[in-house]
């Protein structure tokens, strides 16, 4: 994560993609199960997980190489809706209730 300023901006935060990271959950993604019981997950020491693992970040490395670093940027896949109030919104409509309803 890091942070680019605009001129007279509050900061903006890029979320980044880690590429390790990338290449595990890639490597895993087949053990993940929406089943009430999950399917039984290798130890990393497990030597066919391990190749897997390294085979993804080879995969990673080669698309980052040919789309550019700007591929692991997270709001290039996923988009962020604010889905509820900040804590001064919060606030406000709390202090608003209170005083339509004369509470103290």
């Amino acid at each position: 994560m890091h942070q680019t300023e605009k001129d007279g901006e509050r900061p903006e935060i890029s979320l980044r993609f880690h590429r390790d990271w990338l290449s595990i959950t890639r490597a895993t993604h087949k053990y993940f199960s929406l089943q009430r019981h999950d399917s039984c997950l290798q130890s990393l020491k497990h030597e066919k997980l391990r190749a897997n693992v390294q085979k993804e970040r080879a995969e990673v490395d080669y698309m980052v190489q040919a789309k550019g670093s700007d591929c692991l940027d997270v709001r290039k896949v996923q988009s962020f809706t604010r889905t509820a109030p900040t804590q001064g919104e919060l606030q406000a409509w709390s202090e608003n209730r209170c005083r339509t309803y004369n509470v103290s």
